[in-house]
């Protein structure tokens, strides 16, 4: 593992445009992000963990001497135990975290759920009348967890506390869509450059957008229940993170 310098990882949050993210990362001359993309390596999410050597050779098997290796593994924002297994392999690792708005990302999320034939129920059946979720096999977490994943302040003070702050990087996923300057933001959070040619590929991988699930359209009164369920997690995201610009998420937590 020679000039290995450091190691982070994409924890979240899911429908977040973490994908795209992973995407871009991998562009970097001096990243070499986890294989396979898809699925999501998870290997903190069991309950052990062999040695740094081992996730290496495992997952990073087609590095070529990149200094920074990457991990994106959303999943890992719902797991208590994932944090404690990535701090006791890795405890100087950097956590990224993408945030959106939380009504469209749990909408995603219920979307996405029905495109992968997991969600049978209707939009009005789960937010609306709480019918119970149908049985699930084969998910490292619940696919139905739509609120909590959510509720950001609770995954990231989750991190912080084993981390600290300066370990854990905070970006919104409205700015990483619309303006380059995040992913310089991310770069410099991870303590590495931003190459000019490296900066033309993701200035054109915004201008192609980014692949999502299914458009969220629903009911009025749908909507309406998730942004009322929706207000106490900004709530707590302004309490904790005060000069992080939300502003773009309409009137949520006001």
């Amino acid at each position: 593992m020679s000039r290995l310098t450091s190691f982070f990882f994409i924890a979240g949050g899911q429908r977040c445009g973490t994908t795209w993210l992973y995407k871009q990362l991998d562009r970097h001359p001096e990243i070499c992000m986890a294989r396979p993309m898809r699925p999501e390596p998870k290997y903190f999410l069991n309950s052990f963990v062999r040695s740094v050597d081992e996730y290496v050779s495992t997952f990073y098997s087609h590095r070529q001497d990149e200094p920074c290796l990457g991990e994106k593994s959303t999943s890992y924002c719902d797991s208590p135990r994932a944090v404690e297994n990535i701090v006791a392999l890795f405890p100087s690792a950097r956590i990224v975290f993408v945030l959106r708005n939380p009504v469209q990302r749990a909408l995603s999320n219920y979307f996405f759920s029905v495109q992968n034939g997991l969600e049978t129920r209707t939009p009005e059946e789960v937010f609306l009348l709480g019918v119970p979720s149908p049985k699930y096999e084969g998910t490292s977490v619940n696919p139905f967890d739509y609120y909590a994943r959510s509720d950001y302040g609770v995954m990231i003070e989750r991190f912080w506390k084993v981390l600290g702050r300066e370990n854990v990087g905070v970006f919104l996923f409205e700015q990483m869509l619309a303006e380059g300057s995040c992913l310089k933001d991310i770069c410099s959070f991870l303590a590495l450059d931003y190459p000019e040619e490296y900066g033309r590929e993701v200035e054109c991988a915004i201008a192609e957008g980014v692949n999502s699930a299914p458009r969220c359209v629903v009911e009025d009164d749908v909507r309406q229940r998730v942004q009322e369920r929706c207000k106490p997690f900004v709530r707590t995201l302004r309490e904790i993170l005060p000069d992080l610009d939300i502003s773009a998420w309409e009137s949520l937590g006001e």
